[in-house]
């Protein structure tokens, strides 16, 4: 009678055994999904955060090297830890004052004693229309060597600027609001702005292929285990080189 007991109990221990090794993929694969899951998350949202920052700082200066210089102390703010998080690069894309006086126009981009050549990646000028802001290749990591690691920019090639819409004068209504947005004599902006874009890197924690089929891909050519991130932010420029 014993023997049966003992015997019943190894075979429950078994069974416990096998179901412990069925389930142990499983679980290991929503801990490495939602691991995954959560830094793509809180890497979207610290990109945005910072964005929003570097752009308040940047429209309360008034000059492009001033500005540039407010948007990288603002991203300093924000460290990134070089493991999973890596490489905060904000960018000044447009500086547009609408300061159009000849006798004292806004100083250029590099022609001032505060310029210190970090505009970016690549230190590009700030455009002074939204309609002049290109793609651009941007560099992953500064200490590697140039052209190598290298991923395109994934915001679109034209920034929309802000804009208020003309009310039709003769009828005081808009017939065809979708004429009126695709004139550009109909839309004006509100005022002087700044636009900025932060492109952060996310080193992806692990590796998950089920089934033949890779989840969380980076999207860094040369480098499937990063994934870019980059976010975009319009803001007024508060003190103006000369007065409007």
């Amino acid at each position: 009678m014993n023997f049966f007991r003992r015997g019943n109990r190894r075979t429950k221990s078994g069974v416990t055994t096998m179901e412990l090794a069925a389930s142990l993929p499983i679980f290991i694969s929503v801990t490495i999904f939602s691991l995954n899951s959560a830094s793509f998350i809180f890497a979207a949202d610290f990109c945005d955060r910072a964005c929003k920052d570097c752009a308040r700082a940047a429209g309360q200066m008034s000059t492009p090297d001033e500005a540039v210089n407010a948007m990288n102390a603002a991203a300093a703010t924000h460290p990134v830890d070089g493991v999973v998080f890596q490489q905060l690069t904000p960018e000044l894309l447009v500086y547009q004052d609408y300061n159009n006086s000849q006798s004292n126009p806004t100083p250029g981009y590099g022609s001032t004693a505060e310029y210190n050549g970090e505009n970016g990646a690549d230190n590009s000028a700030p455009a002074k229309d939204s309609e002049d802001v290109t793609e651009t290749t941007i560099d992953y990591e500064k200490n590697k060597e140039k052209g190598k690691d290298k991923t395109k920019a994934t915001g679109a090639k034209n920034v929309e600027a802000p804009h208020v819409v003309y009310r039709d004068s003769g009828k005081g209504k808009i017939d065809n609001i979708a004429a009126v947005l695709t004139d550009p004599h109909q839309t004006i902006t509100p005022g002087p702005y700044v636009v900025v874009r932060t492109t952060m890197l996310l080193h992806i924690p692990i590796t998950l292929i089920l089934f033949g089929f890779k989840l969380f891909a980076g999207n860094v050519e040369g480098n499937p285990q990063l994934y870019q991130f980059q976010s975009t932010y319009t803001y007024p420029i508060t003190n103006t080189y000369v007065p409007l």
